[in-house]
């Protein structure tokens, strides 16, 4: 995991594991699934994330979050909610 500040407000965290075959996405998993609530979760409090494969062949899941109360900085720049993914890079 790596975590770096960017610019007075928010902060990027970046996940990077073995990667897997293919990529992963944000699920809808029934209430009595154990599992598949992670990016649910990240797209609930990042401003914008992503999924991007690695130098090295992993793949990291990375989000961008305000590092402070005063959200002024996401409301102003709406393009900061897209979600971010190479799709061409994953087998489907």
């Amino acid at each position: 995991m790596a975590v770096r500040q960017i610019g007075d407000t928010i902060a990027r965290i970046d996940v990077i594991d073995q990667g897997a075959l293919i990529a992963p996405r944000v699920r809808d998993p029934s209430d009595t699934e154990c599992s598949g609530r992670g990016l649910q979760i990240v797209g609930e409090i990042a401003i914008r994330w992503g999924v991007h494969d690695d130098a090295l062949g992993g793949r990291a899941v990375w989000a961008e979050v305000l590092t402070r109360e005063d959200a002024s900085v996401a409301v102003m720049n709406p393009s900061l909610f897209e979600v971010e993914a190479d799709a061409a890079a994953f087998p489907v």
